[in-house]
């Protein structure tokens, strides 16, 4: 008999807080293609044309370390994200 661990889902409530150059861009996507995330869009407001950054509330969950990874992800991209209650 093999035995498996079990990793815990992690969550995070976060603000993201998009640069206005990457509003065309799949940001939301790919946190979800690459890492494997489950998010939920709790609010957000971005235009397209708009000269200003756009934001999304998430709740972000899954595997802890791929968690961790997509976070890293978006700060390399220069997305400032502020930690929710």
């Amino acid at each position: 008999m093999s035995q498996s661990k079990s990793v815990e889902a992690a969550s995070v409530h976060s603000r993201i807080l998009v640069p206005q150059r990457y509003h065309r861009q799949p940001v939301i996507s790919r946190l979800v293609s690459r890492y494997g995330l489950t998010v939920n869009i709790k609010a957000a407001s971005l235009t397209s044309d708009s000269d200003s950054d756009g934001w999304f509330d998430l709740e972000l969950s899954g595997n802890p370390q791929k968690l961790t990874n997509s976070l890293s992800y978006l700060q390399g991209l220069g997305v400032n994200l502020l930690e929710l209650a």
